[in-house]
């Protein structure tokens, strides 16, 4: 979530302007004398004037669960394609949770997956199928065989300010 004055600089697309390698190294020491995540939180502000928080919000999520007839896989290794470009996007032998979390950027709020489905599946979209139209595919989700739920909840969320 973000809470900035100028959210260009935290764009998903990848603009060499914006861009910046950042690197942490912090000598070997045992977890329980140092505090890893506050000292990351403390050098991303002394860098970057940015603050990192992880709060509990309550946002629109979307809530997936399973007819019983989601589709299992024909395919021995994981692949996916769903760059724009490409024709024929897919995604191939991989858990539902990570189907769903690789598809939470395209749906654009947060994704909660209630199926209890453990087992790899395939998504094969159709040709020239415009990944980036949420309502697009969630509606091409709930024919292959997900129930969706439109549900406020509170959930976690890492908030990236500026001050």
């Amino acid at each position: 979530l973000l809470n900035v004055k100028n959210p260009v600089y935290f764009n998903w697309e990848f603009d060499s302007a914006y861009m910046f390698c950042y690197d942490l190294t912090i000598a070997p020491v045992p977890q329980n004398d140092f505090d890893y995540y506050k000292h990351l939180r403390s050098d991303l502000q002394h860098y970057f004037n940015i603050s990192v928080s992880k709060e509990k919000r309550k946002l629109p999520c979307l809530v997936f669960s399973s007819t019983g007839k989601l589709p299992g896989t024909k395919y021995t290794e994981p692949d996916t394609d769903l760059e724009e470009s490409s024709i024929k996007k897919y995604i191939r032998n991989m858990p539902v949770n990570e189907v769903l979390a690789m598809l939470e950027r395209y749906l654009g709020r947060p994704v909660i997956d209630e199926t209890g489905i453990t087992k790899n599946i395939d998504l094969e979209f159709p040709a020239n199928f415009d990944i980036n139209n949420a309502k697009q595919l969630l509606a091409f989700l709930r024919q292959t065989g997900f129930l969706v739920a439109e549900v406020e909840k509170e959930t976690d969320v890492v908030v990236i300010g500026d001050k």
